[in-house]
């Protein structure tokens, strides 16, 4: 819609601008090993999606009766520094015992720790131990918006990850997260000299603790934080979530650790959606078919790649952002 003036009213009309973005499915609300959370939306633009969804959740013959809603997060009550914001995009259903949840521009801490004490209330088998909260780049680009656009899950103990912008120390052959801030740096310094400072677009320092996580545990039904600041990588290296040769690099691996050419080419295909794959079943994703390298890589590593048309989503979001599972098998 745009603005129109009013001859009978002598007015301008502005447009609406309560819209909502049905293509993205993912972000407006998740189910989980114990039932469904209702997202509190970070941007104005969006906030209307989640209640349109809840009415769905609610009055259909088959939803109201399959889905059971855990939590509301537009319901948090309580006085905080920052809104209980947490969105589905930045929520990842790991395994059994486990869900990651991003902590960025989107989702914040309170909504992570919120959305932790429903859940861990909601548990009453026992079976959901941790949920992650991983720190994101809080900075204003949609390539980094959630936490399914740096890694995704194309199997059991696979994660097909965005090179560069994590940190481990388990893994020895892991693209240096150093090169990415080292060339931040330069693209600034280069900016700044030609006269367009880039502040606060790009700064290395968005990228710095990308990818730590803190660890809640489930302690009778209440979040513990058990660890903080640790590496989300090697936290599911550690605790059998991923194999050491399940690690897959977006835009595949590079001949030499400092390859600045192929970090670039990364870039521009993490920020085309190559990392926003969805499983549909163990060893099996939906991937845009541009993304040459990384579908190549996921090949390579034996997993079936069905690709996807998607000129009119480019620079968007991808086949995860446009999928919202409501039922989830175990296997």
């Amino acid at each position: 819609p745009i603005p129109f003036f009013d001859p009978v009213t002598e007015e301008v009309v502005l447009p609406d601008h309560r819209r909502v973005s049905w293509t993205y499915t993912r972000d407006t609300s998740f189910t989980t090993q114990v039932g469904t959370v209702i997202c509190n939306m970070r941007r104005y633009s969006r906030c209307y999606e989640p209640r349109v969804v809840k009415l769905c959740y609610e009055y259909d013959p088959v939803l109201s009766e399959k889905v059971e809603i855990v939590h509301d997060a537009n319901e948090t009550l309580g006085v905080y520094s920052e809104p209980p914001c947490v969105e589905g995009g930045d929520t990842q259903i790991i395994d059994e015992e486990t869900i990651a949840i991003g902590v960025g521009q989107r989702s914040t801490v309170t909504g992570v720790v919120e959305t932790a004490k429903r859940l861990f209330e909601a548990d009453t088998e026992g079976e959901l131990k941790y949920v992650c909260a991983v720190n994101l780049a809080d900075y204003p680009a949609v390539d980094y918006m959630h936490l399914d656009v740096t890694i995704n899950y194309p199997g059991k103990g696979k994660a097909l990850v965005m090179p560069y912008v994590y940190d481990t120390q388990i893994l020895d052959d892991y693209p240096p997260k150093k090169l990415l801030l080292k060339t931040l740096e330069a693209i600034r310094k280069q900016s700044e000299e030609h006269g367009r400072p880039m502040e606060p677009l790009v700064h290395p320092d968005h990228f710095r603790t990308l990818g730590r996580t803190g660890v809640y545990l489930n302690d009778g039904g209440k979040p513990r934080l058990l660890r903080n600041e640790v590496s989300f990588l090697d936290f599911l290296l550690k605790e059998g979530k991923l194999e050491r040769d399940g690690i897959i690099y977006v835009g595949g691996v590079p001949e030499d650790p400092w390859d600045v050419e192929h970090l670039m080419d990364t870039m521009l295909e993490q920020s085309r959606g190559a990392s926003n794959i969805v499983t549909v079943k163990p060893g099996t994703v939906i991937a845009y078919d541009r993304n040459h390298a990384t579908n190549e890589e996921l090949r390579k590593h034996g997993v079936t790649v069905r690709e996807w048309e998607s000129s009119y989503l480019d620079l968007l979001g991808g086949p995860h952002c446009s999928t919202s599972p409501l039922s989830r098998d175990s296997s």
